[in-house]
């Protein structure tokens, strides 16, 4: 399934987005949604098809705004790539992947 991306910049803003069970959205998908909202806070992509490809777009494109990643029920997301979104997302308070849900603390220790 194709997605028509031209009329997004009329939503650029846009801060929550949810494509449940839309298991057209692949990789590539994820790529074309990262460019066209930069300032998404919450992201549900539960039940499409992405990887772990997909997830290192997602925290390239989104390590300063997303605290919120749902991934329930993508079968080619791996653990590696579970790890790598704790890693690269700062500000994440919640994930969500395979049939678990993970709240994470807001403050993180880090070394400078």
């Amino acid at each position: 399934m194709k997605y028509n991306s031209s009329c997004f910049h009329l939503i650029s803003g846009l801060q929550m987005l949810s494509l449940v069970l839309a298991s057209g959205i692949t990789d590539a998908s994820v790529a074309a949604i990262a460019y066209s909202f930069t300032k998404l806070e919450l992201l549900d992509l539960s039940g499409s098809s992405i990887g772990d490809s997909g997830i290192g777009i997602i925290c390239n494109m989104f390590s300063r705004t997303l605290t919120r990643l749902l991934l329930a029920l993508c079968p080619n997301i791996t653990s590696s790539g579970i790890q790598f979104a704790t890693a690269q997302l700062p500000h994440l308070e919640l994930l969500s992947f395979g049939n678990n849900l993970e709240v994470l603390p807001t403050v993180r220790s880090r070394r400078f």
